[in-house]
Order: C-alpha cells, then sequence, then structure tokens
C-alpha cells in the first residue's frame, strides 16, 4: 500500500465479522480434523465484548479501492 499521508492510525479489516465458531469451522474444513468444543464457564465474564467489527472507512479513503484476503485464505496461509 503507498500513500502520502504519514501518521493516521487506521483500522486493517474486512468490514466482516467472523465468529469464532466460524474461524473453527473453516479451520476443521481445511485440516480434515473435528474438534469437539466445549465452554468452562468458570472463564465466561459478563462484561466480555459479545461483537467486535472493524470499520474500514478510513482506510479506503486514503489508499481507495484495493483487494481484499478472504479470512479463509487468510487461515491457510497461516497453516
Amino acid at each position: 500500500m503507498e500513500s502520502d499521508i504519514e501518521g493516521e492510525v487506521v483500522n486493517l479489516c474486512s468490514n466482516n465479522a467472523y465468529s469464532l465458531l466460524d474461524i473453527i469451522k473453516d479451520l476443521s474444513i481445511q485440516t480434515h480434523h473435528t474438534l469437539k468444543v466445549t465452554v468452562n464457564e468458570k472463564f465466561v465474564r459478563e462484561n466480555d465484548i459479545k461483537f467486535l467489527l472493524g470499520d474500514r472507512g478510513k482506510l479506503d479513503k486514503i489508499i481507495g479501492n484495493y483487494e481484499t484476503i478472504s479470512i479463509s485464505e487468510t487461515l491457510k496461509s497461516m497453516l
């Protein structure tokens, strides 16, 4: 990415939200493994963030259109 803008803070995100279960399902498909997911209620906090979504609008204004990489492709490259 190139820009004349310096010192700006921007979100690097896709404007898409993914749950942990979405990520686990995708990785299960890619690795051909089945995971049993359980939640230990002792570690669940009432004030945990339930939903978080980044906004890449500022980045889009600075650098214009750019190709995004799907979460599935990102996970694949990390594997």
